[in-house]
């Protein structure tokens, strides 16, 4: 829809308040030179704040700390591994991502054919009656099966070497019991 003040046209009398023009019937209106000429720059009007609101990202639109979940998707250096890395109450920095991206990638490079996906996810618990609110999860897709691994510790940075450890012996237990089958 465009939005038009000065067209007196049938339609745009029914709709004498707003004044806005369906696109359908723009051609009709333009000189014939300017009918057909692409779009370049989206259209204005006085109904577009609201939809160009709503047509931004949900990361734009909320605060990277709020009680949603934010999803970073990121592709290990080293070896191609698609690591989605997300977080509630947690404000993912470049230095957080950094180092989960580091710890993740040197932990499954042993493995880094048989992985298809890794999904990191951080947590921290508001309450503070929770003695160890900040939580590491992340879940490992290797062909064939699902590997998980979780910590809560008292710092976020405590729990991603812990469970950086973690899945570091069960990628390599699972690719010993591949090897020995075969």
């Amino acid at each position: 829809l465009l939005s038009s003040s000065s067209c007196r046209c049938v339609h745009c009398n029914m709709h004498a308040s707003s004044r806005i023009i369906p696109l359908v019937l723009l051609p009709l209106l333009l000189p014939s030179s300017q009918a057909f000429l692409p779009l370049t720059t989206p259209v204005t009007s006085s109904v577009s704040s609201l939809a160009a609101s709503r047509s931004l990202p949900l990361k734009a639109r909320t605060a990277s700390s709020c009680r949603r979940s934010v999803v970073v998707p990121v592709m290990s250096s080293a070896v191609k591994i698609p690591i989605t890395i997300s977080g509630n109450n947690v404000e993912l920095t470049p230095a957080l991502k950094q180092y989960i991206n580091e710890k993740l990638t040197n932990t499954l490079s042993k493995v880094g054919r048989l992985v298809t996906r890794c999904d990191a996810h951080l947590t921290v618990d508001k309450n503070p009656s929770v003695e160890n609110n900040a939580n590491f999860e992340v879940v490992v897709s290797v062909k064939g099966t699902v590997m998980r691994a979780s910590k809560s510790t008292h710092d976020m940075y405590a729990s991603i070497d812990a469970v950086a450890d973690s899945a570091k012996r069960k990628p390599r237990k699972y690719k010993a019991r591949i090897i020995d089958a075969h």
